[in-house]
C-alpha cells in the first residue's frame, strides 16, 4: 500500500486518527512496516484469530474485541507518515486494515 502525505504541515509526521486491524482465523504477529520512515515498524504479537485491534495514537490507547489488553503486546510505535510518499508493507494473519482518511498531525519533540 502506499498514501501520500500532502499535508500544509510540511516537515511534520501525520498519525492516522484511527487504524482497525482486522486478523485472519489464524491470528499471530502483525506489523506495519513505513518503508519511507527508515522502516519504522508498528507490530503486535500473540493476537487471536478473528480479533480486531482498534488503534488510537491521538489518545494512544489499543481497543481489542477481545477485552484484552493489548499494550503489552504492542511494541510503542504507532504508524505514522512522513512528507510526500509512504510505502506500507503489512506481515502477518491479516484479514483487513482500515485507517481514517483524517490525519492528525503531531509534533515531536520540542
Amino acid at each position: 500500500e502506499t498514501y501520500y502525505n500532502m499535508s500544509d504541515d510540511s516537515g511534520d509526521y501525520l498519525y492516522p486518527t484511527q487504524s482497525v486491524i482486522t486478523m485472519n482465523n489464524v491470528g499471530g504477529n502483525v506489523s506495519i512496516t513505513n518503508i519511507d520512515d527508515n522502516n519504522r515498524v508498528m507490530s503486535f504479537t500473540n493476537v487471536q484469530p478473528n480479533e480486531i485491534l482498534t488503534v488510537s495514537p491521538l489518545y494512544q490507547t489499543i481497543e481489542s474485541s477481545t477485552g484484552l489488553k493489548r499494550m503489552g503486546n504492542f511494541n510503542k510505535k504507532f504508524l505514522r507518515l512522513v512528507p510526500n510518499r509512504n510505502r506500507l508493507r503489512i506481515q502477518g494473519n491479516v484479514a483487513s486494515i482500515q485507517m481514517t482518511n483524517q490525519w492528525i498531525s503531531k509534533k515531536i519533540g520540542g
